[in-house]
């Protein structure tokens, strides 16, 4: 009888120092301004790239799985894809340029959103130049070694290419 106490108490002395442990801290919150400023920092060397027409590096700001929606072609989803896509794109391309207008990083600090305006200069097929204006939403994701990547990019022209003036 003795003994059942005993066991009966150790339990639930085990059970109620259990339930008494506290929960682990909880992770510190990111630092938003922080990671718009990586963001603006790697968009930066993005449209650097861009205006280099570095095909490989362009598609090297994606995330493994992002995709590229470009007005007037299939959407590409990949690097490799997004590659493609940039070499044939930047053929007719002259040259292209983007302003950020917002980056957004959610409370969590794993996924933003770009928006902005852009402005292309590319040759018709006749060869005359070109130039459009438009504006676009980018979704970065945060990566595991705390780089962001694009995971979705668009954009849409405000209106038809005009003549270079």
């Amino acid at each position: 009888m003795k003994k059942r106490v005993v066991c009966a108490f150790a339990a639930g002395l085990a059970l109620m120092l259990i339930g008494c442990q506290q929960a682990p801290p909880p992770a510190p919150k990111p630092d938003l301004k922080a990671e718009a400023a990586k963001i603006m920092e790697a968009d930066a060397a993005w449209m650097k790239a861009a205006q280099e027409k570095d095909a490989a590096k362009i598609a090297s700001f994606y995330a493994e799985d992002g995709t590229s929606h470009s007005a007037g072609r299939p959407a590409a989803t990949g690097r490799m894809a997004i590659q493609k896509l940039v070499e044939e794109v930047s053929k007719a391309q002259v040259s292209l340029s983007w302003k950020t207008a917002n980056v957004v990083v959610a409370e969590a600090g794993d996924i933003a959103y770009q928006t902005g305006s852009w402005e292309s200069v590319e040759k018709d097929a006749k060869g005359k130049p070109m130039q459009s204006a438009g504006k676009f939403l980018t979704v970065w994701a945060r990566q595991a070694d705390g780089s962001w990547k694009v995971k979705e990019d668009m954009g849409n022209a405000e209106a038809p290419p005009a003549p270079v003036k």
